[in-house]
């Protein structure tokens, strides 16, 4: 997260997630799987918040219309 730090951003590592900016989602996505690619040679996928709040909304609707 240094190349945000670099640019004045404020990402705040909590456990094993972050809070970033709003409209920064996409860019932490990229950088995380871009680092660990690097340090690994493996991909990883990224869950946001929007996608967990989704996936509750389809298991409480029962997969209608998911």
């Amino acid at each position: 997260m240094l190349e945000f730090w670099k640019e004045d951003i404020v990402v705040l590592p909590v456990h094993d997630s972050f809070i970033v900016p709003a409209g920064l989602q996409m860019a932490v996505e990229a950088s995380m799987k871009h680092h660990f690619n690097l340090l690994t040679g493996s991909d990883i996928s990224v869950e946001t918040e929007e996608a967990q709040k989704l996936a509750r909304e389809c298991v409480e609707k029962e997969y209608k219309g998911c």
